[in-house]
């Protein structure tokens, strides 16, 4: 293993060098891949490469590692807080100095395979079946560090972190870094975690995101870091007071939190895939509709894809603005084969309060039927039944997303403003004949994040959640 270079910047050029080098001699099983989760949003980027410097300087087998960044290069804009942070890390070039899967995708096609088998995941505990090899036993996850709902995923992991009460991943990830090393993080990944815990703390004063370790990483990175150390105790404390006096770390963190609700000149397109994830969710055998002579019993199981997009604004004010509102909700879902949409907001409003909506979009993805067949005939979902089963599951989630129609909101962007947009009739496009069931609530807890959402959802779709 290399020296460290002399700059953070040069150590990422460098490392993605040899990597890709050692890939091309058929070396790639010699690194850990270290990834954070499809969002990509600044605390999965500084947790990924801050983790893989930490993997690499402590390992007594002398075992590099190596960041993957899951973002494509058309959709670095998207998040200015993004590269902002990097800019403030010194690094310039992000898309050159960083590995990403663009670098692979040659060597992915030639081999037939992901060139590495050796994972570390943050900000995420369950790895991509993209990545995973040919047998089961060909590929391993080493590390989960993660704040996220435990999918159960990977238990033989010899290092396994995941603790939800913490709002940052990034916080868990500086815990990880012990005394000796602490005083060898590069400036830079001090910078940079810095920058994720503020996001998503809002400068740890968001009571309901911010755990002790959030308040513990800002302790610990702050003298490190090229900030101003003064005022870091009182932005610590639990209740997140300040004496009053102009503190850096809460000028950042106001600064980053401007940069993340700069999206006015985004497309509808845009803001879906800005901060998107995908699951996917084994249909309740109560949701499916099968052939009279089909026994339930035979059925097969079903899987479909949800996606999760959390924006910023208000759909009050974004659905008017876009005439294309619908058509891109409709095109998106086709474009990534997903069966359920949902739209999470959270925004300002103009009295200064932090308010949440959710909008579900549900239908059959594009040549998805029959989805699956067994001996005994098709089996497909009674799409109008699953719709139905979630709308009202989640309105009565033991999550507690406290979800309220509003009749304004729905006139906006309920099921009557989609069916007008899109051409439909009678609950189906005059074009297509597949369905599209939409549903909008305002969101009464607001403290509920996709962390909460999306687990709700899952329980609804699997039957676990009653309704």
């Amino acid at each position: 293993m290399s020296e460290p270079a002399q700059t953070f910047s040069e150590y990422l050029s460098q490392s993605k060098k040899r990597y890709l080098s050692d890939v091309e001699g058929g070396k790639g099983d010699r690194w850990t891949v270290v990834m954070g989760n499809e969002a990509g949003d600044l605390d999965t980027l500084a947790s990924s490469l801050s983790y893989a410097w930490l993997h690499s300087t402590q390992s007594s087998n002398k075992e590099d590692a190596i960041a993957l960044v899951r973002i494509p290069k058309e959709d670095f804009h998207l998040r200015a807080e993004n590269t902002y942070a990097l800019g403030l890390a010194r690094i310039r070039e992000p898309y050159d100095e960083l590995l990403k899967m663009d670098d692979l995708r040659d060597i992915i096609s030639r081999q037939g395979k992901f060139p590495s088998n050796n994972f570390a995941l943050v900000d995420h505990n369950a790895l991509h079946p993209s990545f995973a090899q040919t047998s089961p036993s060909s590929f391993g996850v080493v590390s989960i560090i993660d704040h996220h709902a435990d999918e159960g995923k990977h238990t033989d992991a010899s290092r396994r972190v995941i603790n939800q009460s913490t709002g940052s991943c990034a916080s868990l990830v500086a815990a990880e870094i012990p005394p000796p090393l602490m005083a060898q993080l590069p400036r830079e990944l001090a910078d940079l975690l810095l920058c994720a815990i503020l996001v998503d703390t809002n400068g740890l004063r968001a009571k309901s995101k911010t755990g002790d370790k959030d308040r513990a990483a800002v302790q610990r990175l702050s003298p490190l870091s090229s900030l101003s150390t003064q005022n870091v105790a009182s932005l610590a404390l639990p209740d997140g007071e300040s004496d009053g006096a102009q503190d850096p770390l809460a000028q950042l963190s106001d600064i980053l939190a401007e940069r993340k609700a700069s999206v006015a000149h985004l497309s509808s397109r845009d803001l879906l895939k800005r901060d998107y994830k995908a699951y996917d969710y084994v249909v309740s055998p109560s949701l499916l509709a099968s052939s009279a002579s089909h026994s339930r019993s035979q059925t097969l199981p079903i899987t479909i894809r949800a996606g999760l997009a959390t924006v910023p604004l208000d759909l009050r004010t974004w659905v008017p603005s876009a005439p294309d509102f619908f058509t891109s909700v409709r095109s998106y879902m086709d474009e990534h084969g997903l069966s359920i949409l949902g739209i999470l907001t959270s925004f300002t409003s103009k009295k200064g309060k932090h308010k949440r909506q959710i909008l579900l979009a549900i239908s059959p993805p594009p040549s998805s039927t029959p989805l699956s067949s067994t001996a005994n005939g098709a089996v497909d979902i009674d799409w109008a039944r699953l719709s139905d089963a979630v709308f009202k599951g989640l309105e009565h989630s033991s999550h507690g997303l406290e979800l309220e129609t509003k009749h304004k909101l729905d006139n906006i962007c309920g099921q009557k403003a989609l069916d007008k947009a899109l051409g439909r009739e009678a609950g189906k496009e005059a074009h297509g004949g597949r369905p599209v069931f939409v549903k909008v609530w305002k969101q009464g807890n607001v403290k509920a994040t996709r962390k909460q959402s999306a687990p709700a959802l899952r329980r609804v779709v699997e039957g676990e959640e009653k309704n």
